[in-house]
């Protein structure tokens, strides 16, 4: 399944026995877009552990880490729980236990199926990285291909953490993939950080590309947009709405003060069913 390309193998393990359902070798083996099926990690449906939750989701990353959150794989996730039958299409919305905690996603139907959901994110904070100040449109150094690099940069928690860069420019390559794995492991970061760069086009518009910590480039990053409307609004770039523009498509992302939830809307889409042999 994916969303806007940000794509996750699912396991469907709401019947029990998922303790170790994906070792990290495992993991790295199925993800590999060469010689294993691919995708930017694995998320599996477990039974839920917090009372009033529908389901717990669990992520890892392509590099077999393991992730606290994903935008896009929650709204998949709830697509799946819908289709699969555990809930019906009389039910207006579930909630999903998290990494980031318990939170809200409403199904968007088009006949039969779910196409995409409108997904609580959570309230965003602000992180203070290396025990420092808050960073909000702080300056951060890095020694990059070219020699020292600074840019200014907000430091955001959407459960997971992220780091965004405003540019002048397009977000595109080589700053993506050049920058984006050295600041992934800024020393700021002992835990590693997801890199976002971002471009502004208007107060309810914004471009944006990210460095995924584990995965790398990908198509979209649910949490990112999240962290980049956030970081936009705590430095007065952006509106309290506004689309944000991925490589793979379009999110529409909405916090309506700063103590209440950030919330996404945005498609999820069924790929099919694979099957792989670990051996």
């Amino acid at each position: 399944m994916h969303g806007l390309g940000n794509d996750y193998l699912f396991l469907d393990a709401l019947a029990g026995g998922a303790a170790a359902l994906a070792p990290p070798e495992v993991v790295r083996a199925a993800s590999d877009r060469h010689r294993g099926i691919g995708s930017d990690g694995v998320i599996a449906l477990l039974p839920p552990e917090t009372p009033g939750t529908a389901f717990r989701m669990r992520i890892w990353n392509a590099d077999g880490s393991e992730g606290e959150m994903c935008g896009n794989g929650l709204r998949c996730a709830v697509k799946l729980y819908y289709e699969s039958g555990y809930a019906s299409r009389a039910t207006p919305g579930v909630v999903v236990g998290t990494g980031a905690g318990p939170l809200t996603v409403e199904p968007r139907w088009q006949g039969d199926r779910v196409v995409a959901c409108r997904e609580e994110m959570g309230r965003p904070a602000v992180l203070s990285p290396g025990g420092a100040a808050p960073l909000v449109d702080g300056e951060v150094r890095w020694t990059g291909v070219a020699g020292e690099r600074r840019h200014r940069a907000t430091a955001v928690s959407m459960g997971n953490p992220h780091l965004v860069l405003f540019l002048d420019g397009a977000p595109d390559d080589p700053a993506v993939t050049v920058d984006g794995p050295v600041l992934e492991r800024h020393p700021l970061f002992p835990g590693r950080v997801n890199v976002g760069f971002a471009q502004v086009l208007s107060p309810d518009r914004v471009r944006l590309a990210v460095w995924e910590r584990g995965s790398g480039a990908t198509q979209a990053c649910g949490t990112g947009a999240a962290a980049c409307l956030a970081a936009g609004i705590l430095t007065g770039r952006l509106a309290r709405r506004a689309v944000v523009e991925l490589p793979g498509g379009p999110l529409e992302a909405d916090w309506a003060s700063d103590d209440a939830s950030l919330y996404l809307t945005g498609p999820a889409v069924r790929v099919g069913p694979v099957t792989f042999d670990p051996s």
